[in-house]
């Protein structure tokens, strides 16, 4: 029965129109496909509408076909081709697309093709292992892998939902011969590598060490010289094409031109593809002869094309609402850019506009497509047109009620616009369009079929004529057999499958079919004609009777044959498990006939068989003559004959004997020839030393195979089927095959084996340290021929030379191989494993010495699991050397400066390691210092100036217990006494040096005095004041408040800021200004209010006065009126020698009180007793220069 489904799309009518494009979605303009492609293009909303695509080739229409999905299997041959759809709804043209330029290509177009082989046309083994890769190019070149361990593995949908092959590191691996030993070929694939650097890599290789494909880190070619190449992405899929020229080699990865080179070396006429690959290959091609590059770019363009496509966003899309959401994912697509700024491969879409994505694909071609969003604002009425319908039993509807933006709600549960339906009953939809308006229809499905059965198969005599009919009654039905006969019945007579197909009136079908199989194994049987025989000859079927299972004779004898004793008719019926024939024949007797019989021997084909007579005549005649009958293909008129039958199988052999009395007699025998065994072996393997597989492929035709004997031709056999032995030496060899069958039928064969020699696989190491480089050399050996290959497999690195150079980074057992391989290619695998021995570390502690000491030296070196036996230093500063061989040795350095000191030890293991630093006779440094307050008063800070000459680093400690590391170090000392300093200078170098000094600590005393003042003009009427202060104690004074007093009153204080240790003295220059206002300020006396914040201990020495402004004599006596005493204060401008006397109103002289006297520059003061003056007016008289100086006074 032949299920169908009908698909019916039933538009909603009163819908309002939505402008949406009608175009072909795929292919793309100028896209290249292959011979088969589909076409699809974008689906319609408009009622009872059908498609229809014309093909064009340059104005001439190629194809014409209309289709009512929006998808389409177009084949066409190889040409330029213009592709344009229609809508059409009853032949009425409702719409149309663009008109679409396309090419369609087929490898087979270029000439002198090869081999072409996609993934996606092999022959599989078990576990998805490839045994034949497809050539599907005109040559007869064929892929096949016989060896599992060898085959590639199949792995679907790896690229565009399109196969590839995947070959691991190993050996997975397709060996064919194809002549490229010429100097113009191609060589194209798609394929991809799981590495990125490994240098052992390759896809394709030839002889002479040609390669193609992946080679450290670089898609590229070497034909001698190594073409520019293409780096390396890991797992990525390329299009890599090699165009050869004239031995000139042009590298192409993804129709860019990367390089090109000239070779000197050509592939050959035998390649490996895969041997080397750790990727997969989707598809590859080589074309034999020069290709022009159009046709370079032609294979490219479709390559790259067939596995990343030209992406398609589909057709406008008309929604009820935003937002929407894109998917354009596809796995050939390595980024997305959409117009709206998202960069994967989904986006959102809000809002109706236009939107494009532009992507770059897997050969990093960019490629894009934009797709129209539409908002559909209409409200109108929507119906359902659909009538009821009656489907057949084991068809179904696919029903589509409207367009996927709408919503729907069917009575059985689904919400699509889609519905399948297979089974009757009442179906109702209820479609609510953009507006949410809504509408309800509904349809009714019958279903219908003839349902009946022919009965089941059976077997019928070839007699007896077989009626066939159905076992159901049909009215208004029609009857169609296979052999095109209506009747309701048929009557079958012959082998043969007969079908009958019922079709009623609601054009349901359905269709059985019975085997009748026809026994013939009776047909043709009978007794012959009516004869004359002697009495004791036997009668019986003439023919094949092996099928015949019971014999009755009219005698009652249920034996094959019957012994004629007497004339007249004898009948015989015979029967098989299901048919019955009968026959009957007249005999006649003429006279005793004789007993034939015989035996044979020797029955396999091609032995010669030997028959025995064992007849007898009757008592007094004589057996005169033998006819023998070899299955009527000889005869023989020998008693005992001999004959070689032609084929296996049974044959009637009949011997007849006649006596001297013309009497007969006839036995057949069935003799069974049976078969030889068909022997036939493979031999995998033609090297010494090497396991050679021995693979019978013997068969026979009937019974089985029972003992296999080789003969291997140097001695040696074998009782099993599939013996693996090797030879141990090179040389010809003839393998014999002897099998024996179930029947002891005998056969054999013979096969002459080259074995070629096989090279034995050794080699020396130089260099087992860790750090060094490991040098293998190969020692390998071959008895026959050359080895032309050697590859190290060492520290996962590869390398092809007879000569190795490793450097390992770790130390241990590593494991080694070699691998060898003769012009035979016999390859011979040493593994080994060697020890890397970590190398000594050598170092050494030596601390530069300093001036006057030695260089000690300890040995640091360390063996890293190994023991150090020697050592060996040197030093040297270029003038002198010393050495010395023991661990721990000790120099002597004659001169400051650099030396060169080496050191280079060697383990047990012999593995070396040295190293040399410099080092340095240091000068010493010279510790000095200067205490800047010492004698000072108790409590104390310590101000001192380091001196120190060549130190860095500074240690101080005091008597007292107190130490620092500063420079200069502030030692506090709160009691007197005398205290021991010590400085310890330290070079850079921790050279030291050491010096001590005393300090005393006096007891407390703080006193500051005057010792001089000046008045400094400005720039104009103003003065400044500049003072002399000193430490006339014993502690250190850091600050002084001064006051200065205009004319010895009251005015402004001042603080100094001083530091002054014990019998120091500084000058500073007060911040208070005089203005010559003539304001009659005659002097300014300074005097010290407090030292350090507290009270000055001495008082005395705090007063200083001098004359206002410099150019004028400072005079003041008082108190005036004067009582008892007057004081006199007066300033010199300089050192002079001055006169003071008092006289009367008179001028005459009343007290003399300096006479001559010298007095220095600056303030004064005289303190005189008057109570012995008379009251009345008197005059003081202070003489300088010659100039008196009167002041007039009072006295009361």
């Amino acid at each position: 029965m032949v299920n169908r489904i009908l698909l019916f799309f039933i538009v909603l009518s009163n819908t309002s129109a939505i402008a949406q494009e009608f175009e072909i979605l795929q292919p793309k303009a100028a896209q290249i496909v292959g011979q088969r492609f589909n076409v699809w293009v974008s689906e319609t909303e408009v009622q009872n509408a059908n498609y229809r695509l014309l093909v064009d080739s340059a104005g001439i229409l190629m194809l014409d076909s209309t289709f009512q999905t929006a998808t389409v299997q177009v084949d066409l041959q190889s040409g330029i081709y213009g592709i344009k759809a229609y809508l059409v709804q009853q032949n009425n043209l409702i719409d149309s697309s663009k008109r679409i330029p396309i090419r369609v290509f087929s490898p087979r177009d270029i000439d002198n093709l090869s081999i072409w082989i996609s993934a996606d046309s092999v022959v599989l083994g078990v576990n998805d292992r490839v045994v034949e890769w497809i050539n599907k190019s005109d040559s007869a070149i064929q892929l096949i892998q016989s060896n599992n361990n060898f085959q590639p593995i199949y792995r679907d949908s790896m690229l565009n939902a399109l196969p590839s092959l995947y070959f691991d590191l190993v050996n997975d691996r397709f060996s064919f011969p194809i002549d490229l030993e010429r100097p113009s070929f191609l060589i194209s694939s798609v394929y991809n590598c799981y590495e990125t650097s490994f240098g052992g890599m390759r896809m394709l290789e030839g002889s002479n060490n040609w390669f193609f494909g992946p080679y450290f880190g670089l898609h590229r070619a070497f034909a001698g010289v190594f073409t520019p190449g293409y780096p390396l992405d890991s797992a990525r899929f390329l299009n890599h094409t090699l165009n050869v020229s004239n031995d000139t080699l042009k590298n192409y990865v993804n129709d860019n031109f990367i390089g090109q080179a000239v070779g000197n070396r050509r592939p050959g006429t035998s390649l490996t593809l895969g041997n080397r690959l750790n990727g997969d290959i989707a598809e590859f091609i080589i074309v034999s002869g020069v290709v022009a590059d159009s046709n370079r770019r032609l294979i490219d363009s479709y390559l790259m094309d067939k596995y990343a496509p030209p992406i398609s966003l589909g057709a406008d899309r008309v929604l009820c609402a935003f937002p929407d959401t894109i998917d354009a994912f596809k796995d050939y697509l390595r980024s997305y850019s959409w117009s709206n700024g998202d960069t994967t491969s989904t986006t959102i879409i809000d809002s109706a506009g236009v939107y494009y994505l532009d992507a770059i694909d897997e050969f990093g071609r960019l490629t894009t497509d934009t797709i129209r969003y539409l908002l559909d604002m209409s409200n109108n009425p929507v119906s359902i047109d659909f009538n009821d319908t009656t489907l057949c039993a084991g068809e179904s509807i696919a029903i589509t009620v409207g367009p996927e933006r709408f919503t729907y709600q069917w009575n059985t549960g689904a919400t699509s616009n889609s519905l399948t339906i297979d089974s009757a009953g009442l179906y109702k939809v209820t479609v609510t369009n953009c507006a949410l308006s809504s509408s309800v229809d509904s349809f009714t499905v019958n279903v219908n079929q003839p349902l009946f059965s022919l009965g089941a198969d059976t077997t019928i005599c070839f007699n007896q004529p077989y009626r066939i009919e159905p076992d159901s009654l049909f009215f208004n039905a029609t009857y169609l057999w296979s052999d095109g006969d209506t009747a309701s019945f048929y009557l079958a007579d012959s082998t043969d499958i007969y079908s009958l197909t019922v079709l009623d009136e609601f054009n349901c079908s359905y269709t059985d079919s019975i085997l009748i199989t026809v026994d013939s194994n009776l047909f043709g049987l009978s007794l012959g004609a009516d004869t004359s025989l002697c009495e004791g000859n036997s009668i019986g079927l003439q023919g094949n009777t092996t099928g015949i299972q019971s014999y009755l004779w009219g005698t009652g004898n249920t034996n094959p044959n019957q012994v004629v004793d007497t004339a007249g008719a004898y009948t015989l019926t015979a029967s098989d498990a299901l048919c019955v024939i009968s026959d009957t024949i007249s005999i006649s007797i003429q006279g005793l006939a004789p007993t034939t019989s015989f035996s044979f021997s020797q029955l396999c084909l091609g032995d010669t068989v030997s028959f025995i007579d064992g007849s007898q005549a009757p008592i007094g005649d004589t057996i005169v003559d033998f006819l023998w009958d070899f299955a009527t293909l000889s005869t023989d008129t020998n008693q005992n004959p001999f004959y070689s039958f032609p084929d296996t199988g049974l044959y009637a052999v009949s011997l007849k004997v006649t006596t001297d009395k013309g009497c007969e007699d006839t036995s057949i025998q069935f003799v069974d020839i049976k078969p030889l065994p068909d022997v036939e072996f493979d031999i995998s393997g033609n090297c010494s030393n090497r396991p050679i597989q021995f693979t019978s492929n013997s068969s026979i035709s009937k019974g089985s195979l029972q003992s296999f004997k080789w003969d291997f031709g140097d001695g040696g056999q074998s009782l099993q089927q599939n013996p693996i032995r090797p030879y141990s030496s090179f040389g010809a060899y003839n393998v014999t095959l002897i099998v024996s069958s179930d029947q002891n039928c005998v056969d054999s064969t013979s096969r002459s084996l080259f074995i070629n020699a096989t090279p034995a696989g050794s080699f020396d190491l130089i260099g087992t340290c860790l750090g060094d480089s490991s040098k293998f050399i190969s020692t390998a050996q071959i008895d026959n021929g050359i080895i032309s290959r050697y590859s190290w497999f060492v520290n996962q690195q590869v390398v092809e030379d007879s000569i190795a150079n490793i450097f390992f980074l770790t130390s241990g057992a590593k494991e080694i191989t070699l691998r060898t391989e003769s012009d035979s290619a016999c390859i011979d695998i040493l593994r080994d494993t060697i020890d890397i021995f970590n190398s000594p570390i050598a170092q050494f502690i030596a601390n530069d010495p300093c001036e006057g000491d030695s260089l000690r030296v300890i040995d640091d070196s360390q063996g890293q699991g190994d023991t150090i036996v020697s050592y060996s230093y040197s030093l040297s500063n270029g003038q002198t050397n010393q050495n010395s061989t023991v661990p721990d040795p000790v120099f002597d350095l004659p001169i400051l400066g650099n030396y060169q000191l080496s050191l280079k030890v060697e383990s047990l293991n012999g593995c070396i390691d040295s190293t040399s630093r410099l080092v340095r006779l240091n000068p010493n440094p010279t510790a000095s210092f200067q205490i800047l307050n010492n004698t000072s008063g108790a409590p104390m800070t310590l101000d001192v100036i380091n001196n120190s000459q060549l130190a860095s680093t500074y240690e101080w400690s005091s008597s007292d217990g107190q130490s620092s590391n500063l420079s200069e170090p502030a030692f506090v000392y709160q009691d007197t006494g005398s205290y021991q300093l010590t400085l310890i200078a330290i070079s850079d170098a921790n050279c030291r040096d050491t010096i001590s000094q005393e300090l005393l600590v006096f007891q407390q005393l703080l006193d500051a005095s005057i010792l001089d003042a000046q008045i400094i003009p400005g720039l104009a009427n103003d003065y400044r004041i500049r003072v002399r202060l000193a430490n006339t104690g014993n502690n250190q004074i850091d600050e002084v408040l001064l006051s200065v007093l205009p004319d010895g009153n009251s005015g402004l204080a001042e603080n100094v800021n001083v530091n002054l240790y014990r019998g120091q003295s500084v000058t500073r220059l007060l911040n208070a200004v005089l203005i010559d206002d003539e304001s009659k300020t005659s002097y300014v006396c300074l005097e010290i209010e407090t030292v350090n914040g507290v009270e000055d201990e001495r008082k005395e020495n705090n007063r200083f006065c001098l004359s206002a402004f410099p150019d004028k004599l400072f005079l003041k006596a008082y108190p005036n009126p004067i009582a008892d005493r007057l004081q006199i204060d007066f300033v010199l401008l300089e050192s002079n020698q001055i006169d003071v006397s008092i006289h009367d109103a008179t001028g005459r002289e009343v007290r003399t009180i300096v006479k001559d006297g010298f007095y220095d520059e600056g303030f004064h003061n005289l303190t005189i007793a008057t109570e012995s003056l008379n009251a009345g007016v008197y005059f003081l008289r202070f003489v300088i220069d010659g100039n008196n100086n009167d002041v007039k006074l009072i006295k009361q």
